[in-house]
């Protein structure tokens, strides 16, 4: 019984897994207010039944995609910066990782996007927005105590600093998606990189 139970298992994981990158793509599409069960088991040639089956309805689809994106995203963020031990470097691979997200992962923030447009209606996804938001500020942090610690960062409020260079990432960002033609993306990820270390590296005295 016990590999049969595994076998079961496997595929439905394989199912699920068809599920969701379904859903990243219509949701992507569409929007979270105008997709629907029907529209993911038409990408996924699957079964509406078979939707229902993995996913009580649409929001409990869209928060498991968002999750999924999410751990994703943080695993591919949390191996580049364990490439250096230098606080630094550590910060610039950050920043680096952040900005070039839209060219690597274009349609999470789409999602990202239609996610926040639902967070005053719906306390679970407020709740998972705040836990990625104190996700990113909690990494930077751990990097600006570090380089504070090693005598290369000066001393500084950490969790308005995190804060800060939060909102400055994601704020470039944003106006790139609204209006593309508006600047040009690359220098203006360069140039606030140069902004972001400059906020936090220990100025030398004579």
């Amino acid at each position: 019984m016990v590999p049969i139970m595994k076998e079961k298992s496997k595929s439905g994981n394989a199912t699920k897994r068809k599920l969701v990158k379904a859903a990243f793509k219509v949701i992507g599409q569409k929007g979270f207010s105008n997709f629907t069960i029907r529209d993911i088991a038409r990408q996924a040639e699957l079964s509406t039944g078979l939707v229902h089956y993995h996913f009580k309805n649409k929001e409990d689809l869209f928060i498991y995609l968002f999750k999924e994106m999410q751990v994703n995203i943080q695993d591919h963020l949390f191996q580049a910066l364990e490439k250096s031990g230098d606080p630094l470097n550590q910060l610039r691979i950050f920043v680096d990782q952040a900005f070039m997200m839209i060219q690597r992962e274009p349609n999470y923030f789409n999602l990202l996007i239609n996610f926040w447009s639902q967070i005053n209606v719906n306390p679970r996804m407020r709740e998972l927005s705040q836990k990625l938001f104190n996700s990113y500020r909690g990494k930077i942090i751990e990097i600006l105590d570090d380089g504070i610690a090693y005598g290369c960062f000066q001393e500084v409020n950490t969790l308005q600093t995190a804060a800060t260079i939060v909102a400055l990432i994601q704020g470039g960002i944003f106006q790139y998606m609204v209006d593309r033609d508006a600047f040009d993306y690359e220098e203006f990820a360069r140039q606030q990189k140069e902004r972001i270390t400059q906020l936090v590296i220990l100025k030398e005295t004579n």
